[in-house]
């Protein structure tokens, strides 16, 4: 779905590419059709064009048309938290009522902040309309206490105002004025990937942990690994490791423990762990301690990535490739990040990539690491 055209609406004037790209230096591609060549779209990040260490800006990525022009991109990646927009907000004579200029872009609530110590508060939320002042959003309540927190968002539809701001407290009234600002949602947060891969290999080792290979195509940036475990009832301390010391495998220390219990009325599944810090290696080695017990059966591991997508306004071509495996850095920024949020409400819904394959124009550095060939046929 596009709500555009969005130039208009963002005020931009972006051109449809921006400049050459190198694609000799991205080793992995797929292929992207567009329903059209204009229009605001949302496409996700496949996880085999990823790898491990990159970075949050996407910047081992890029987006070409036919011609091998840059297609612009914003790039979200996970989730993000609420972002401040400074509120121009001025009292009035009830010292309970304060009025917020309008803001420069919609807002999706605001953050009213608390005096310090405890304090809490109804908060009600008017828009100024052609006729007067109409409710905006529900009465949500807000409060602040020493070591336990604080919550002060006050969500409502997004618009850009003016506002009227109502308090009821319900304490005393705070000896200081509170604090005003907008808030607004950066983008959704992007779903998580997924692969699933088998297990190649199994043994036993003389401290009673049970080792299960699992080949990576390349490395990744891993989030989660979810092993694939068919009993139905089991509580094993376990840890992930990688085969990039080989000769520590026999003395994985247990990060964690995995857990089903499916009797009865009760259905516990803890199946999810951690992978070290700084994964870089095409090599998983599930650890499971047996303590004499028979080991579980494992034959396929899933690991979740953490959702990348690729947001690009107008793309002038139907038709786009989009490559990755580069080395950090090696694409330029996009001027379109900036307008992250606004391309997020014009392109909700999200284009799937399937297929990855190896970029025909891709050549190796002389010095290329394990992590550049494109093998990925085994998949």
């Amino acid at each position: 779905m596009n709500r555009l055209p969005a130039l208009l609406l963002l005020g931009l004037s972006l051109p449809a590419s921006a400049a050459p790209a190198a694609v000799d230096r991205y080793p992995w591609q797929a292929e992207i059709t567009l329903p059209a060549a204009d229009g605001a779209y949302r496409i996700v990040v496949p996880p085999l064009l990823r790898k491990a260490g990159e970075g949050a800006d996407g910047s081992e990525l890029v987006l070409v048309d036919d011609t091998g022009e840059i297609v612009p991109a914003a790039v979200l990646r996970g989730g993000g938290v609420n972002d401040r927009v400074r509120a121009r907000a001025q009292p009035t004579e009830d010292p309970d009522v304060f009025t917020v200029d309008a803001f420069d872009r919609p807002v999706d609530g605001l953050f009213v902040e608390l005096p310090s110590g405890p304090s809490a508060a109804t908060v009600r939320v008017e828009r100024r309309t052609a006729t007067g002042w109409e409710p905006w959003g529900s009465p949500t309540f807000v409060w602040k206490y020493p070591l336990l927190g604080k919550q002060d968002e006050v969500p409502f539809p997004a618009s850009n105002g003016p506002f009227r701001v109502s308090l009821h407290h319900h304490a005393p009234r705070p000896l200081r004025g509170i604090d005003l600002d907008g808030w607004r949602r950066p983008a959704e947060a992007t779903l998580p990937s997924t692969l699933r891969l088998p297990v190649v290999d199994s043994r036993l080792t003389e401290a009673g942990q049970q080792l299960y290979s699992v080949p990576l195509p390349h490395s990744l940036p891993i989030a989660v690994v979810r092993p694939e475990i068919e009993e139905q009832l089991f509580s094993r301390p376990a840890a992930v490791s990688t085969g990039y010391n080989r000769g520590a495998w026999e003395q994985v220390t247990p990060t964690g423990t995995l857990e089903r219990v499916r009797i009865g009325d009760a259905h516990i599944d803890r199946v999810d762990l951690a992978p070290p810090d700084n994964l870089d290696d095409d090599l998983l080695v599930l650890s499971i301690d047996t303590a004499g017990r028979a080991p579980l059966t494992v034959p396929a591991v899933e690991v979740e990535l953490t959702g990348m997508e690729l947001l690009v306004l107008n793309p002038g071509s139907t038709h786009l490739r989009l490559l990755g495996g580069a080395p950090a850095g090696t694409t330029p920024p996009a001027d379109l990040q900036a307008a992250l949020p606004e391309m997020a409400r014009l392109a909700p819904d999200r284009l799937a990539v399937e297929a990855v394959g190896q970029n025909p124009d891709w050549r190796a550095p002389r010095c290329a690491r394990a992590w550049a060939s494109p093998a990925l046929s085994w998949i």
